[in-house]
């Protein structure tokens, strides 16, 4: 798992009230993927081709994170998004070993684990999960 540059935004006009959302470019290459957020905060490569993706929705005062799982074929595997109302939040402290991405945001430590092979749920409908998402609180910080 490496930190790479590989991957663009482009933001797509929006209406009231919807997410802000981004198409993705990989490489110079338009994809037909679209996805929620419009600021690509960190992206990283996979050992076997695969790409995590953390974006934000550049709305610092009630911030979203969302994170994009995508396959060797760049087709999204796996999303998960993370916010509260009326909640800043900035991605800081990006670290990146092995199979897991961890980041702080809106006071919280994020790990985030990619499995090889996905989970799968019975929940209403069937969910195959590959993102294992954990959140700790951060500790607080001292006043500068």
């Amino acid at each position: 798992m490496k930190i790479c540059a590989d991957f663009i935004l482009e933001r797509l006009p929006g209406r009231e009230g919807e997410p802000p959302r981004s198409r993705l470019i990989h490489k110079g290459a338009e994809l037909p993927v679209v996805v929620e957020g419009v600021v690509l905060e960190t992206q990283v490569l996979l050992a076997d081709g695969r790409y995590l993706l953390v974006l934000t929705d550049d709305c610092p005062f009630e911030e979203q994170v969302h994170v994009i799982l995508l396959d060797r074929f760049l087709r999204v595997r796996d999303r998960y998004r993370f916010g509260k109302p009326y909640t800043p939040g900035v991605v800081e402290s990006v670290a990146a070993k092995e199979n897991t991405l961890r980041f702080l945001f809106a006071g919280l430590h994020f790990e985030v684990k990619v499995r090889e092979k996905p989970d799968t749920f019975q929940w209403g409908a069937r969910l195959i999960r590959y993102l294992q998402v954990t959140t700790t609180p951060a500790a607080p910080r001292e006043p500068a």
